[in-house]
């Protein structure tokens, strides 16, 4: 019987991988997994040629794969270290979408507005003392924009991406980073100060909640932060940046 000519059942020819494809999979996988965490440093580069019995232009080239990956970072002199992720690759096609629905401002208020205080619970339970440093630093910048509505309006959403990556949940640090790159106010922005003094007070108050691990209360000062919102929404004042 003579074997047949064309290939219909997906067979393809096998490619063999370079020796440094297969050291930087692996090694990316054990970053991915969370085997090797932000701040590690890995074996030096005679440890891996001896580890994967490969000569060091190999080790250097699976390196340089892995720092232009953004996943390690190599020093002269002391090796290589493992990094914190880059979620800037998974924010931009979120922002590119945005963009192109042309979404309103008001849509992103009320989807913030109304999901910040579902959150409150995770922030309380796993954010950390630095964590409640940034706030507090944020606070501080509120309190002394009381009198510029445009800085203050930036102040308010700096302290929402503070807030949500207290969470230590990367999905909703991608989310809220995406849509908070996406606005700002008018350089004309013009708000009564003493409401602006009043949503300060209502932040100082979330914050207290936040620092005595009080999730009720924090969620209910989160809400009270939105319903302040000292802006007019019926305006289209704040829109999504072209």
């Amino acid at each position: 019987m003579s074997s047949p000519t064309n290939n219909k059942l997906g067979f393809s020819p096998v490619k063999v991988e370079r020796i440094s494809d297969v050291i930087f999979d692996q090694i990316r996988e054990m970053i991915i997994s969370g085997e090797l965490k932000p701040g590690e440093m890995l074996p030096s580069e005679r440890q891996m040629m001896s580890i994967y019995k490969r000569s060091l232009p190999t080790v250097r080239e699976a390196l340089r794969m892995l720092e232009s990956s953004g996943l390690i970072r190599v020093i002269p002199g002391e090796g290589a270290v493992v990094l914190e992720p880059d979620t800037n690759p998974l924010e931009a096609p979120l922002i590119e979408l945005m963009k192109y629905r042309q979404i309103p401002f008001y849509d992103i208020y009320e989807f913030m507005s109304h999901s910040e205080p579902m959150f409150i619970g995770e922030i309380v339970r796993k954010r950390t003392w630095e964590d409640l440093v940034s706030l507090n630093r944020c606070l501080s910048s509120m309190e002394s924009d009381v009198r510029d509505a445009s800085a203050f309006f930036l102040d308010f959403f700096t302290f929402r991406k503070t807030l949500i990556h207290a969470a230590h949940n990367p999905l909703f640090s991608i989310a809220w980073d995406a849509i908070t790159e996406m606005i700002e106010p008018p350089a004309d922005a013009v708000c009564d100060p003493s409401r602006l003094q009043k949503e300060y007070e209502l932040h100082k108050a979330l914050f207290a909640r936040l620092r005595d691990a009080d999730p009720a209360g924090a969620r209910e000062m989160s809400e009270a932060c939105w319903q302040m919102w000292p802006f007019p929404l019926e305006q289209n004042d704040f829109t999504v940046l072209p």
